[in-house]
């Protein structure tokens, strides 16, 4: 599965060549325009990577990462990357400052933004703790399996995987039917069940729907949908975890 990235950017020429050398290195794109949106797209979650433009209309780039950082819950951190034609002197230190995690200059080269991920900066695209699952959570889970329990990962990964979905269509149809409060019991439910499960993302959006943010609601069927594959390939490799 392809790291998702969100690219803000003002410039359409700019934002063309992203989004071309993005598609080019395999991973999945969409582009804001200015800060103000970029914050409210990160709110939504499913990005594992943000390249952001300092100079932005409505919102700045430093404004809108620490927008972003203030925003996120404990254990959730999406790498956002400084995007900039500047050169004075201090520009990476306030970057950084900002919630920054590394830069990269204008006229952005494939090679630069390909070195950028080979890095590490946002690891390997594959691996299962930056797509979604919460690598403490699950080595913990699979340490009580093998001591005790050894179908317990594989279970509860299955029921979930059952469960899930028909709580979020329950959720989602009470939300609509104008039942509020049924609304919130089934969205609170989802919460607990991914968060004890360490399905991270799903847990965070969850939880942001209960707390009546309409832009989670919108993101929950397609992050449900990413973390179901995400949770299917993890059961798949309990052979051979990698929980780090």
């Amino acid at each position: 599965m392809a790291a998702r990235v969100l690219v803000v950017e003002d410039h359409p020429a700019n934002q063309r060549v992203i989004l071309t050398q993005l598609q080019h290195l395999g991973l999945e794109s969409e582009a804001v325009d200015n800060g103000l949106e970029a914050v409210e797209r990160a709110a939504t979650g499913g990005f594992d990577l943000i390249l952001m433009d300092v100079q932005l209309p409505l919102l700045n780039g430093y404004e809108a990462a620490r927008q972003i950082r203030a925003a996120e819950s404990p254990g959730e951190r999406v790498q956002i990357i400084a995007v900039t034609a500047g050169a004075q002197a201090g520009e990476e230190a306030r970057c950084r400052e900002a919630g920054m995690d590394g830069i990269l200059r204008k006229p952005v080269r494939l090679s630069e933004l390909q070195q950028v991920l080979e890095n590490g900066i946002i690891a390997s695209v594959t691996t299962r703790r930056i797509l979604r699952l919460d690598a403490r959570v699950w080595r913990d889970l699979f340490e009580q399996s093998r001591a005790t329990d050894p179908g317990l990962l594989a279970d509860i990964g299955a029921q979930f995987r059952q469960e899930g979905p028909h709580l979020l269509a329950a959720a989602l149809a009470a939300r609509a039917a104008g039942q509020s409060d049924e609304a919130r019991r089934s969205i609170h439910r989802l919460a607990g069940v991914a968060g004890t499960l360490g399905l991270a993302r799903l847990a965070h959006q969850a939880r942001q729907a209960e707390d009546g943010h309409d832009p989670a609601w919108k993101s929950l069927p397609g992050e449900m949908t990413r973390t179901l594959e995400v949770l299917q390939e993890a059961l798949a490799g309990l052979d051979a975890p990698s929980w780090g």
